[in-house]
């Protein structure tokens, strides 16, 4: 649900509206049949949608590549850095499938100074790369 409140809005405007009604609803003390009835659709709905968007990022990133890279996470010989870490990350799923969905992204600045930000402490810390200056098959 709490992606697709933040995503709704910026792929339909009138999500945001269906999003304010159903939380009207929930506060409501007593709702009627028909409003517990709307809920419970409103519900299922989020749910095939929030079901849509997981399939649709899997297949993103199987297509990317991503799937190759499991066993090696697994095994511990790579670590994925989260570029992010402190920003929300429904913030930056709804961005990036906003963005895919050819909406404005809110976040690609922040994202691109973080990375970069993240390359510079990677590449002034003498431990975290080692390179040899040996040619391997040369004399």
């Amino acid at each position: 649900m709490a992606l697709a409140r933040q995503l709704g809005p910026a792929l339909d405007p009138s999500a945001a509206k269906t999003f304010a009604y159903y939380d009207e609803l929930r506060r409501k003390r007593r709702p009627t049949r028909e409003e517990k009835r709307q809920m419970a659709a409103f519900r299922e709905l989020s749910a095939r949608s929030s079901e849509e968007i997981h399939a649709r990022s899997r297949a993103m990133m199987a297509e990317a590549g991503a799937d190759e890279l499991l066993p090696a996470v697994q095994a511990g010989l790579v670590q994925i850095d989260p570029v992010l870490s402190e920003a929300d990350p429904l913030s930056l799923v709804a961005s990036s499938v906003a963005k895919a969905a050819g909406v404005e992204a809110v976040y690609d600045s922040l994202i691109a100074e973080s990375f970069m930000n993240r390359v510079q402490d990677l590449l002034a810390d003498p431990f975290a790369f080692r390179f040899s200056t040996r040619w391997s098959g040369t004399s």
